[in-house]
């Protein structure tokens, strides 16, 4: 019981002298406190801390990784084991150790800020955004912090998170376009087609020039099978942005659905022109120019695509189909083989040629 009360008073004069800058002092009598309680955390933590701002970084990491593996739960452990592995160079390790620390107090903006910058450092751009936009979040939490970490979770795959921080966004400021705008791309991920599309609405009704908005609305009605009402919306987006390729590109999508090629392969042009090394408009070019039976311009759409995205399978395997339409056999069957995976001859079933098993999509006649 002595020691300990020896202990105890060792330690609060210990933090009295790092209250007053005297850290030699406080080093001495966090040291006589270890002696008599070694596995103390408290104790560990502060010497840790101590021996930091003294520059003992060495030493430093010893008396962090016992605090933290005395308790895991000991945040301020991990923090100063962050501040090690920062002298050393060690940005993974940090990044380890402030994740921890992260889960323990989440609510830590300025934990977040420091995962921002060391994820930037790594380069993993994505995940900065998360930990800087989660943030905001709680440092401030306003309508563009929720919308900006929406947007963040967006892109790092996360739609359903990121749902619930654009309804978040949206109850604070309902008018924002923008919000209602990417809320809807997120629906369209989850492949909640109506309700993506009612977002979409609410974007165009507060902003009626808003042609991003107009163009996601005709993606999400061409996920719902409506072309026609797709093609209408490309042509409004295109109406208010001229220059918007992907306006384009996805009309003629729409026109190939409707089995409108002549005007499909025309706005694919238009696009192409606009983005000269758009390789999903050249590909998708070709499948209209091939169900023209213009084989020869298809084969060069292919190709151009194939140029632009060497592992562009889809115009790949494409082309393979045109070239057997043009009777070059060898060359069309050595590509689908290529990017299908195997093919076999089935004469009993009166095709010459399937692709996968018995109930494969692709079939092509060779007769």
């Amino acid at each position: 019981m002595h020691d300990l009360e020896t202990a105890k008073t060792c330690f609060l004069s210990a933090l009295t002298a790092m209250q007053n800058n005297d850290l030699p002092e406080a080093e001495s009598l966090l040291r006589k406190a270890l002696e008599l309680v070694p596995d103390r955390v408290s104790v560990l933590t502060n010497l840790a801390a101590v021996l930091i701002r003294l520059g003992k970084y060495d030493e430093a990491t010893i008396y962090a990784e016992k605090s933290v593996h005395a308790d895991p739960n000991n945040g301020e452990g991990w923090l100063n084991l962050v501040k090690c592995h920062e002298v050393n160079g060690n940005n993974k390790s940090a990044i380890e150790c402030l994740e921890k620390a992260h889960r323990l107090d989440p609510n830590s903006f300025r934990i977040l800020y420091e995962l921002a910058t060391r994820y930037q450092h790594e380069n993993d751009i994505k995940q900065s955004l998360l930990c800087l936009t989660k943030g905001r979040v709680i440092e401030f939490g306003d309508a563009d912090a929720y919308s900006d970490f929406a947007v963040a979770l967006s892109s790092a795959r996360k739609p359903d998170e990121a749902l619930v921080n654009f309804d978040q966004a949206i109850a604070l400021k309902p008018d924002d376009a923008d919000t209602h705008n990417n809320r809807g791309n997120s629906l369209r991920e989850l492949k909640r087609f109506e309700a993506a599309a009612a977002s979409y609405e609410q974007a165009i009704a507060l902003k009626p020039d808003f042609a991003e908005a107009h163009v996601n609305r005709g993606n999400v009605l061409g996920d719902l099978k409506q072309y026609q009402a797709a093609v209408d919306c490309y042509d409004q987006a295109i109406a208010l942005g001229p220059d918007l390729a992907e306006a384009y590109n996805n009309r003629g999508n729409a026109l190939q659905e409707l089995r409108r090629y002549e005007a499909a392969v025309a706005s694919y042009d238009q696009a192409i022109a606009l983005k000269p090394d758009f390789a999903e408009a050249c590909s998708s070019r070709g499948n209209s120019l091939r169900e023209l039976k213009r084989y020869e311009e298809a084969v060069a759409s292919y190709n151009r695509a194939i140029e632009l995205k060497p592992e562009f399978s889809l115009a790949s395997e494409n082309l393979g189909y045109t070239y057997l339409l043009l009777g070059k056999h060898a060359e069309g069957l050595q590509l689908i083989a290529k990017h299908s995976g195997f093919i076999r001859f089935a004469a009993a079933s009166g095709v010459s040629l399937v692709l996968g098993d018995d109930n494969a999509k692709n079939r092509i006649s060779l007769q």
